[in-house]
């Protein structure tokens, strides 16, 4: 687990935040044996009639479905075990980046009910993405219940995603064959409004990452784009030290060992552009986060890795098979 982190400054004004914002980003290799074109991705992410996926080509290929909001009507995560009941809906979009990566995010803001009752569905569905409590809301207690490991059925985000991601790698318009096999990883995240600005990052096991984070109320909208491109991100780290670590450096044959990394030339080293696509206001979070984490120096030595045997290999080649020397001409031949 990583220290807390500082990108900005300010005064935290001691005041108990009034609404906990709640996300999982679920993130891996698209099952299709090359990278997909814009059009093809509009057609994989078409998750709702009449509404556009929307494409993006600078700085790097991406992809954004519509959103699918999902009722909800549970207890909510507690780490006390109190009983908080949460009324409305969760959002849930589907993203793909360099025709390779899809990923799933599901989020939603909880705040406590001004009528402290039940109302009609049609009140929440006017207010996407809002989770409304009847009766208290205990903050820190439904983050930190929401953040531990387990979840329960009833607010199971993770879940939604997994559905979701499901659906578009059942796509008939993809070909079902990964070039490569590659873990899913999930990233957990909670958000609460504040003067300071902090952003603690943790690596929970081989699949689950959490952060937290406060911030001042402009810069809430922002994060979950930030936390889908710090998911992306450590996904491509840890997929490309896997492939690593199944190369067998120093015990394969050379030849051997370039097949074996040769996924990762193929389909990651170009993917990686954090903060590429974020708002100004946010990338200090992303310097804090390398701070701490040290994403793209981990990155940067693993990258170096599969080059330096690239370039030895190369040079092994090149020292069994020397050129020829060329034949001299004889006298008098033109």
């Amino acid at each position: 687990m990583g220290p807390e982190c500082v990108p900005g400054s300010g005064t935290d004004a001691g005041t108990v935040p009034s609404a906990a914002y709640l996300g999982e980003v679920h993130t891996g290799l698209l099952q299709n044996s090359a990278p997909i074109s814009a059009g093809v991705a509009c057609s994989v992410l078409s998750t709702q009639p009449h509404q556009a996926v929307r494409t993006w080509e600078r700085p790097i290929r991406h992809a954004a479905s519509p959103e699918i909001l999902t009722g909800l009507d549970h207890a909510l995560p507690s780490a006390s075990g109190m009983k908080v009941r949460g009324v409305g809906t969760l959002a849930t979009d589907l993203r793909v980046t360099a025709g390779r990566l899809l990923q799933a995010t599901t989020r939603t803001t909880v705040v406590q009910s001004a009528s402290g009752r039940r109302l009609n569905w049609s009140y929440y569905l006017a207010r996407p993405a809002v989770v409304e409590t009847i009766g208290q809301l205990p903050v820190q207690d439904v983050i930190q219940g929401f953040l531990q490991e387990e979840l329960s059925s009833d607010f199971d985000v993770g879940a939604i995603c997994s559905q979701w991601m499901g659906w578009a790698q059942s796509s008939a318009d993809l070909d079902h064959r990964s070039p490569f096999p590659a873990r899913r990883t999930r990233l957990r995240w909670s958000a609460v409004q504040n003067a300071v600005t902090r952003v603690t990052f943790r690596v929970n096991d081989e699949s689950l990452r959490t952060i937290r984070i406060t911030a001042p109320e402009p810069l809430l909208p922002w994060l979950p784009e930030l936390c889908r491109d710090v998911a992306l991100h450590d996904w491509l780290v840890s997929v490309l030290i896997s492939l690593i670590d199944v190369a067998s450096i120093g015990k394969r044959d050379r030849e051997e060992v370039l097949v074996r990394l040769g996924p990762a030339v193929d389909h990651l080293l170009h993917a990686w552009m954090p903060a590429a696509r974020s708002r100004d206001e946010v990338v200090p979070f992303w310097t804090a986060l390398e701070h701490s984490s040290g994403l793209t120096r981990q990155w940067q030595t693993a990258v170096s890795q599969v080059r330096d045997q690239v370039a030895l290999a190369a040079a092994v080649r090149a020292a069994s098979n020397p050129p020829q020397p060329r034949p001299r001409a004889r006298a008098g031949s033109r």
